[in-house]
């Protein structure tokens, strides 16, 4: 099976060659290259060829934004995940979305769930932490009077789940809380994505503060 080829960009060269080093870990992954800037981001495709961008949200913070809209423009099909720090998810939310981020990680993400989620984004084409959704959702809300959305009827289980994940909470321990598996769980939440016409973490949230579930 093909590696999914990463590139890792941070204005620490110290954390970019300890991503570099964590990620490589992995078989399913192939990390070509890190870089301090967001200038050499753009500077490596053309010889590495990476499927995902890790990029560091400080270098959006100066020429980040930018190099997000290059990679859009110029290479569309790379997916770019930003790595924060919680507390200014919501400063760089706009910017990274804007420029085309696909994923939105804290800097303090143990390394399997970086892992996987580099993974699901290569996969899904987006990842959001759980633990970010709040925030994310704030900010998203924020001076937005939207009208609540056509009501879907959800069984009383599955507005259970959604309410958990709108809080953050992750797979597992949305089966601890309501007493059952962490399959069961992904079970509801296909069927809640079937019905509510939506694929992502973020819309789910999203659908529950619009209907104030």
């Amino acid at each position: 099976m093909d590696r999914i080829r990463v590139l890792v960009a941070d204005s620490s060269p110290i954390y970019a060659f300890g991503l570099a080093q964590l990620l490589s870990e992995d078989g399913r992954i192939e990390v070509f290259n890190h870089v301090y800037s967001g200038r050499h981001v753009i500077d490596m495709m053309g010889q590495v060829r990476p499927e995902i961008v890790l990029i560091d949200s400080g270098l959006i913070n100066h020429d980040g934004a930018k190099v997000l809209e290059m990679l859009q423009e110029l290479h569309p099909e790379v997916k770019v995940i930003v790595l924060t720090n919680p507390e200014n998810a919501k400063s760089i939310l706009d910017k990274a979305v804007n420029a085309g981020a696909k994923g939105i990680l804290p800097k303090n993400i143990k390394p399997k769930e970086l892992i996987k989620s580099v993974i699901e984004t290569a996969k899904f084409g987006a990842s959001v932490h759980p633990t970010m959704l709040p925030q994310i959702l704030e900010k998203l809300m924020t001076g937005h009077q939207e009208k609540p959305e056509v009501s879907v009827q959800l069984s009383v289980r599955e507005r259970e789940v959604i309410e958990l994940v709108a809080a953050g909470r992750v797979n597992r321990d949305i089966a601890e809380t309501l007493c059952i598996s962490e399959n069961t769980v992904k079970s509801h939440l296909r069927r809640i994505s079937s019905k509510l016409k939506i694929s992502s973490r973020i819309e789910l949230a999203r659908y529950v503060m619009l209907n104030r579930l």
